[in-house]
């Protein structure tokens, strides 16, 4: 017998967000240089190193139920911060960071 299944448990949200993830990290890799190199799943969810040596650190999130808020965005940028504040002077000139992602309506 099966039972009463609660809605934290379901993964339905969690394949999206995978599906969406791997969806933006094709599509930027399609649409870059030839010359551009990509590392899917480095230091963020992919991670572009141009021809001039940038680096564009590449974050990506689907949360379908959440609304788009200070609390969520502090969540995803408080590690790309940390990772930033521990690098040299030197090698924080060549780092870009970028956030994508798909967020539930907005409260009118």
């Amino acid at each position: 017998m099966l039972l009463h299944q609660s809605n934290q448990r379901e993964a339905t949200a969690s394949i999206r967000g995978y599906l969406y993830q791997f969806d933006a990290s094709i599509l930027a890799i399609l649409r870059g240089n030839p010359e551009e190199k990509y590392t899917v799943e480095g230091v963020e969810d992919y991670d572009k190193l141009t021809q001039d040596d940038q680096v564009f650190h590449s974050q990506i999130k689907y949360y379908s139920s959440k609304r788009l808020t200070d609390a969520v965005i502090r969540d995803t940028l408080l590690p790309m911060l940390e990772g930033f504040l521990k690098l040299k002077e030197e090698h924080r000139r060549a780092k870009k960071y970028q956030i994508y992602g798909h967020f539930g309506p907005v409260a009118v």
